[in-house]
C-alpha cells in the first residue's frame, strides 16, 4: 500500500516541481499511504498559502517602492510631497484613511488627505487644544496610537468614536 501510494505521489511530485500547487493525492482508506497522502495535500496547500502571502508582500514592497519615486519626484512640492507620504503611512499601517492638518488650531486645513470619504470621514476644521484625541496631540506634542475610546483616546464629536488612530503632531 505504501508503494501505491509513492506511486501516487510520484504522479504528483513533477506538477509540484514546477509550481502547480494545486496537486492533491487521492487517498483512500486509512493507515500509512493514507496519511501520507494526506500529508502531501496539507504541504502543498501550505506552500500555496505561504506563496500567496509572499506575492502579497512583493505587491506591497513594489507599491511603496513606486511611493518612494513619487516622493522623490516631488520633492518641491510640499503638499505633493507630504500625499505620498500620507498614502505610505496609510498603506504601511493597513488604515481606512488618513489626513494631514496644517495651520493655527482654528483655521487648520486640509494638505493631504486619503479615504476620508471612503470611509464615510470628514477632516476636521478646527481643534480645541487638550480636548480629544488631535486636541490631546497638539496640546502634548507627541505621537498617540490605539484603539479609539480607550484609555486615554477619548475623542470628541468631530473625530471618529471607535476604531485605530495614530496621530503625531
Amino acid at each position: 500500500r505504501l508503494a501505491q501510494a509513492g506511486g501516487r505521489l510520484d504522479e504528483h511530485e513533477p506538477t509540484v516541481a514546477e509550481g502547480d500547487l494545486d496537486a492533491k493525492v487521492d487517498t483512500t482508506g486509512e493507515g500509512e499511504a493514507a496519511r501520507l497522502g494526506d500529508a502531501f495535500t496539507r504541504m502543498t496547500s501550505e506552500l500555496r498559502k505561504n506563496m500567496s502571502a509572499l506575492e502579497q508582500s512583493r505587491d506591497d514592497l513594489r507599491d511603496s517602492l513606486e511611493r518612494i519615486g513619487d516622493t522623490l519626484a516631488r520633492t518641491h512640492d510640499l503638499e505633493g510631497l507630504l500625499q505620498v507620504v500620507l498614502e505610505t503611512a496609510v498603506a504601511t499601517l493597513r488604515a481606512e484613511a488618513g489626513v494631514v492638518l496644517y495651520g493655527a488650531p482654528d483655521q487648520l486645513r486640509v494638505i493631504a488627505e486619503h479615504g476620508l470619504h471612503r470611509a464615510g470621514l470628514v477632516a476636521p476644521t478646527g481643534v480645541t487644544t487638550g480636548a480629544g484625541v488631535l486636541g490631546r496631540v497638539l496640546a502634548s506634542g507627541e505621537s498617540v496610537r490605539g484603539r479609539l475610546g480607550t484609555g486615554d483616546l477619548l475623542p470628541v464629536r468631530t473625530e471618529p468614536a471607535t476604531g485605530e488612530v495614530l496621530a503625531t503632531p
